[in-house]
């Protein structure tokens, strides 16, 4: 698909150091970084591993689309990669960019993004730059201390006046290199970053959000539900979540780091990437129905991922939705990455949180013939968290949670989800849940499943531990 478009820029998109072999395409814009088209290179096209951008923009679909549904389509799945809300402005500023010139600021800082791609290649280094391509730039934890408390004035992303990532969201947040626990920032072509930093503070919603984090998170791998491994780490500043990357994967000599292509589901159905909006769950998974890898386990997967969410009283999100794009453009769930609760905020049983019954028949519309799976799954799931909340919100505050905030959304968790036990699908269903609560009340190490128990946050880990 080599072509040229008249007056326009363009810019080689990579998937990978190669710079003939790895070239994904050349992306083409107008002055003042409009996305116009994207163009695929023959050679990578011929590459028996190679993939699409995403669905939305398979060569075959771009190829049967208008210019102006094209330019939509590239703008959307390009802005998803750039961070949004006072990060971006922030960021924005700082470069001397506007905040609508997308292609100007992936110039600027698309050297690591989300997923495999890169856009563009890093700068040469001037003379008397030490930390040059390639190259590892120690950050200390005093000095990320300091930033942190300047983030309002210099973003996070930038570092010895060089952007180092470009990092979707409208949270602060910071891409590192850690190995062994040493924390480095770089701009590279054969090395890219393998953990995220993300900041703490307050969000609407999300009471004390670091503590919120790692509790749900770690709540959600004790439940089965793949997650994304995640850290507390106590700076002097601020408490912040390390959090390792899915999509990096080490090589197995020197510190050379694959990148692994990742879409989130905005990108995979072509959403705008500025308009806030419930995520269509059954569009998500009749795309998987036709791109998985697996069909059945993936949406086994994502009526998981989907049930947690309604457990969390949190509406589901396409901006934390993420899919791991394999050769041919196939599909798979990637971990969970940015699981968290409003119920630090919201008490279970509020009028603004959807019903229970509500939640779970909108998710069994969605879930179309794999609904049937949705019983035995919320029982299964339900069961398991509450039966590992109890120890979870026990360990992370051992490990520095803070202990009003967790006891706090310990017991709004096991409220809700014991009133999303409750809630009737089908007669079997709720045989199942009367079965499963009368063996609770003969286990000493029962969570008292359907009874107002209340969660307590005790020395009972710590004596064991």
């Amino acid at each position: 698909m080599n072509g040229a478009l008249p007056h326009t820029h363009t810019l080689a998109v990579y998937a990978g150091p190669d710079a003939e072999r790895d070239c994904v395409g050349h992306l083409h814009y107008a002055p003042g970084g409009v996305p116009l088209d994207f163009l695929y290179a023959d050679t990578w096209l011929a590459r028996d591993d190679h993939f699409s951008l995403s669905p939305a923009l398979a060569p075959e679909r771009l190829r049967s689309l208008g210019a102006a549904a094209r330019q939509q389509l590239l703008g959307d799945f390009l802005r998803c990669l750039l961070p949004s809300g006072e990060p971006l402005s922030v960021l924005a500023n700082h470069l001397h960019r506007r905040r609508d010139d997308t292609i100007g600021l992936l110039q600027d800082t698309g050297f690591d993004t989300f997923g495999a791609l890169r856009f563009g290649r890093p700068p040469e280094p001037l003379p008397n730059d030490p930390f040059g391509i390639d190259v590892l730039r120690p950050v200390s934890h005093s000095e990320l201390s300091q930033r942190i408390l300047d983030r309002d004035i210099q973003p996070l992303t930038l570092w010895d006046n060089k952007a180092h990532a470009s990092l979707p969201g409208d949270r602060h947040k910071l891409a590192i290199h850690n190995i062994d626990g040493r924390w480095s920032v770089l701009t590279a072509d054969r090395i890219a970053s393998t953990h995220l930093i993300k900041l703490g503070g307050v969000e609407a919603g999300c009471s004390s959000l670091t503590s919120n984090e790692l509790l749900v998170m770690r709540l959600a791998a004790a439940a089965g539900v793949a997650t994304a491994p995640v850290t507390l780490q106590r700076l002097e500043a601020s408490p912040v979540l390390v959090v390792q990357r899915f999509d990096r994967q080490r090589r197995p000599r020197g510190d050379a780091i694959r990148r692994i292509h990742a879409i989130n589901a905005r990108q995979l159905l072509g959403l705008s990437a500025d308009r806030p909006q419930p995520l269509p769950l059954d569009a998500v998974f009749a795309m998987l129905r036709e791109h998985a890898v697996d069909p059945a386990k993936e949406l086994r997967a994502l009526l998981r991922w989907s049930l947690l969410q309604v457990f969390l009283a949190r509406p589901s999100d396409a901006s934390d939705l993420a899919f791991v794009v394999e050769s041919g453009g196939k599909l798979r769930l990637a971990p969970a990455y940015a699981l968290r609760s409003r119920l630090s905020f919201v008490e279970a049983g509020d009028a603004r949180l959807l019903p229970a019954h509500d939640a779970l028949e909108a998710l069994k519309h969605a879930a179309g013939e794999d609904a049937e799976r949705l019983p035995a799954e919320l029982s299964r799931m339900g069961l398991q968290l509450l039966k590992q909340l109890p120890e979870t919100a026990a360990r992370v505050c051992l490990e520095g949670a803070d202990r009003a905030v967790i006891d706090t959304l310990a017991r709004g968790l096991e409220t809700h989800i014991k009133q999303n036990l409750r809630a009737r699908l089908r007669s079997p269903f709720q045989a199942l849940l009367q079965k499963h609560n009368t063996l609770s009340k003969t286990s000493r190490q029962s969570v008292h499943l359907l009874e107002p128990a209340g969660i307590t946050i005790d020395n009972r880990v710590t004596r064991s531990m």
